[in-house]
């Protein structure tokens, strides 16, 4: 994880207790834009996923959800 995002994801930790229970997704989901134009990879959103539900769920709304590494439905073992 580059350190802008480090950053940006202890800066989100601190501010999300300021914003109201009823637009924190609203918060979270520009701030999951911020991320994404700070350039993250998949890496960088696992480990912010870790971090931050709030943040795991804004970027399901933004982008859907992340693929599972590893795992294919239709591949048979």
């Amino acid at each position: 994880m580059t350190e802008d995002i480090k950053v940006l994801l202890e800066a989100w930790e601190k501010l999300k207790s300021y914003v109201p229970a009823k637009d924190r997704l609203d918060a979270a989901i520009s701030y999951v834009n911020l991320i994404d134009d700070y350039g993250a990879d998949e890496q960088d959103w696992r480990e912010i996923f870790s971090h931050s539900n709030h943040l795991h769920d804004a970027y399901n709304e933004v982008f859907g959800e992340m693929e599972e590494e590893g795992l294919d439905e239709d591949e048979e073992y």
